[in-house]
């Protein structure tokens, strides 16, 4: 019955089945992009979010980030997006800016994109770690971190890429 429910309320939202990945960023891009400028802008906002929904605004949460397992989520349901940090490769990147410099639009995306490949995050649903490097076919350049559920950030920019501002709009600390 939950499943029935859930697949019910996706046709609501967001049309015949074939269409749902096209859909998903109508019909949520404005959740999407806020979520990937505060995960962007970690520096500058604070540390904690929390952010109350209705189960039916987690259920599409859960699809565009590719873990829904069509099962209507229970009472209390709980969806964590954690952030990481990885100083080594941070510490190279600003290395290689105090050599460069933004003055243009190639460099900035120079700028931003190692600053995205810095940032880690895993996702958490129901208290277990959701494995989004298998669910979503991750080369293995790290399998300690992908065994532990962690993702460069930059992968959910490009899954969330028509909802994604462009890199240019970003603030990357």
């Amino acid at each position: 019955m939950d499943q029935l429910s859930s697949e019910e309320l996706y046709w609501e939202y967001l049309g015949k089945q074939r269409m749902w990945g096209e859909n998903i960023h109508h019909v949520f891009g404005h959740t999407l992009r806020m979520i990937l400028c505060n995960m962007s802008n970690y520096s500058k906002i604070p540390k904690f979010h929390l952010y109350s929904c209705h189960d039916s605004t987690l259920m599409l949460l859960l699809y565009a980030l590719g873990c829904f397992d069509g099962c209507w989520p229970p009472f209390a349901a709980d969806l964590i997006l954690e952030l990481y940090i990885d100083e080594e490769a941070r510490s190279t990147h600003d290395e290689d800016m105090t050599h460069s410099g933004s003055q243009n639009s190639y460099l900035l995306n120079h700028y931003l994109t190692p600053a995205l490949d810095a940032l880690w995050f895993r996702v958490l649903y129901l208290g277990k770690t959701v494995p989004l490097g298998c669910l979503w076919k991750i080369p293995y350049d790290n399998g300690d971190r992908y065994n532990a559920g962690f993702v460069p950030l930059h992968f959910l920019y490009d899954r969330w890429r028509p909802s994604a501002p462009a890199l240019e709009e970003v603030e990357v600390a």
